[in-house]
């Protein structure tokens, strides 16, 4: 009898385990990541922050752009977990480093130890070989002759089998690439990779975007890239002014967006297990 309460109780609680398992599974897969970006200011002034919150803030990652300054906050369950300032992390690795440079100038400064000059009554005695026997040709008809000539067909046979072996892997390169399966294959990946972008994209962005270059015709280019793109995405919430005259930046912009990992991990299992790619995939690793 008590063994079946230890057994039902270990049962019990090995339940509650799995349970939690599963619970914090379903929440960092259904539960989307939010991420906030809002900017403001003209110039040097610009002032921005970058803000990812997961499971209604009790994650958070926070970092603030000001005064040429980058102050960041991690935090879980409102306990700050890691913050402080990019300068700080900076001047603090600079600090580390420069004892190992000290010492190395220590090192370096040493007065070195005066060569000991050989006494006058000594003479160093230096054989001179005459090595002009070691580097002259094998005479024609020698053995020497027959095998540097054989060292030379060597190594025409091996550059000979080298090319052909790299002809037959473009050849075969070439077959996979143009296969059925390897383009079902790229296509799937395509789509997935396509639907991914469409899901972290930002699901909201206004305000205003003012800016000029010191060339005109760059920020011609520039506008006329990311007008189309900001229009499509903002659905007309963000106006974007080219400044063809002046040269600075003045933005007044909010960004937001959601990122489920669940549907990420979604698009990786519908690339991992499509019949197509793993086909590619296992031909390609034979290959090479």
């Amino acid at each position: 009898m008590i063994l079946l309460t230890i057994l039902k109780i270990i049962g019990i609680v090995l339940a509650c385990i799995v349970g939690l398992i599963l619970l914090v599974v379903l929440l960092v897969l259904f539960v989307p990541v939010r991420y906030r970006l809002s900017g403001e200011g003209e110039n040097a002034a610009i002032a921005a922050q970058g803000k990812v919150t997961w499971f209604l803030g009790l994650v958070k990652a926070i970092a603030d752009y000001r005064e040429l300054d980058v102050s960041f906050l991690v935090a879980v369950f409102g306990i700050a977990i890691k913050k402080g300032h990019l300068k700080d992390l900076i001047g603090s690795k600079e600090a580390d480093e420069k004892p190992v440079e000290e010492k190395k100038t220590e090192k370096t400064t040493e007065p070195k130890p005066e060569p000991k000059q050989p006494e006058p009554e000594q003479e160093l005695e230096i054989e001179m070989i005459d090595i002009s026997d070691a580097v002259t040709k094998p005479a024609p008809g020698t053995k020497g002759e027959e095998d540097f000539s054989d060292k030379v067909d060597h190594f025409c046979e091996k550059l000979s089998a080298k090319y052909e072996r790299l002809q037959l892997k473009l050849e075969q390169a070439e077959a996979i690439l143009s296969s059925q399966t390897t383009k079902r294959a790229v296509k799937t990946v395509k789509e997935q990779l396509f639907h991914l972008l469409d899901h972290i994209k930002p699901k909201k962005i206004e305000g205003k975007l003012n800016f000029g270059l010191e060339d005109p015709a760059n920020t011609a280019i520039i506008y006329g890239t990311i007008d189309i793109l900001a229009e499509s995405m903002s659905q007309g919430k963000l106006l974007i002014t080219p400044e063809f005259y002046q040269k600075g930046i003045a933005l007044d912009l909010k960004i937001s967006g959601r990122i489920f990992l669940g549907y990420i991990a979604l698009c990786a299992l519908k690339v991992f297990f499509n019949r197509d790619v793993r086909k590619v995939v296992k031909v390609v690793r034979r290959v090479v």
